[in-house]
């Protein structure tokens, strides 16, 4: 796999792993982004909206 798509990006955000539930979701992507493929810069922004 080359980077995170949306559909990962989806089921990590939506469905996280116990282990993962413990992690901001910005620091969750970024160090899933990082594993998949650390070729180019990761940036992650997250908005919550209430």
């Amino acid at each position: 796999m080359d980077g995170l798509w949306d559909r990962a990006i989806k089921d990590l955000v939506m469905t996280p792993s116990p282990a993962q539930r413990e992690l901001p979701v910005a620091q969750l992507l970024v160090e899933n982004a990082l594993a998949e493929s650390g070729k180019d810069n990761i940036t992650a922004l997250m908005v919550e909206m209430l």
